[in-house]
């Protein structure tokens, strides 16, 4: 989870990209964005899925609301492990779902129980949730995905030495333990990089943080 335009579907369809590498089937169900979108903007990155997507390795669908009822698309995604046998699943975004269909006020309990269902079947589920807002110390208007996710990615933008700067952090993980490091990360025509951990700023999930590091001169790096 993370604002608009951190990289959160690109982080998505990374899962995606790596289990059809390894010849595993991945469903990935688009709300936000349309589908030639998200494959353009993979290719930009150098990791193109558009091969996958031929050989049906990647299904991708762009959801309508308008044809699809809230039954219909859960169906549709349980069908997609049961009878394609995909091994990751993903939605973007869970807001674009829950706007889409306001009006089924089980939708959330629904969604929750499908996840359950797919957990037990071994399945990767990465839900996208996006966060109004961009920097400050709170984010107004966001999910609590405490009762979706087992595991939960914060990205976020942080300023620092007059440039917008993005950061990614792990904020829950149900099951053992996980890294508590805050590092940054990018995203290029060479693909996502993750950086090292952000110890010399205090404050970086604020948006506004304050540089704790050696100070340097005029000349410095």
């Amino acid at each position: 989870m993370g604002p608009s335009g951190s990289g959160k579907s690109t982080f998505a369809m990374v899962f995606a990209r790596r289990c059809a590498d390894r010849g595993e089937r991945a469903a990935v169900f688009l709300f936000d964005e349309a589908r030639e979108t998200m494959l353009a903007r993979m290719r930009g990155i150098g990791m193109g899925i558009d091969a996958h997507v031929e050989a049906e390795r990647v299904e991708v669908t762009q959801v309508d609301p308008a044809q699809l009822s809230p039954g219909e698309f859960l169906h549709r995604v349980q069908a997609a492990v049961d009878e394609k046998k995909c091994r990751v699943v993903i939605i973007d975004s869970v807001n674009g779902l829950l706007q889409s269909m306001p009006n089924e006020s089980f939708l959330l309990l629904q969604l929750h129980d499908m996840l359950m269902y797919l957990g037990q079947q071994g399945v990767l589920t990465v839900l996208v949730s996006t966060e109004h807002g961009i920097l400050g110390r709170r984010v107004a208007g966001s999910m609590d995905v405490s009762y979706l996710a087992d595991t939960v990615i914060l990205a976020r933008y942080f300023e620092a030495r007059g440039a917008v700067r993005k950061a990614l952090s792990v904020m829950k993980k149900r099951t053992g333990g996980h890294e508590k490091t805050i590092r940054e990360y990018d995203i290029t025509s060479s693909g996502v990089g993750i950086g090292e951990p952000l110890v010399e700023f205090q404050g970086v999930l604020t948006g506004v943080p304050a540089y704790t590091g050696e100070k340097r001169g005029a000349g410095g790096a």
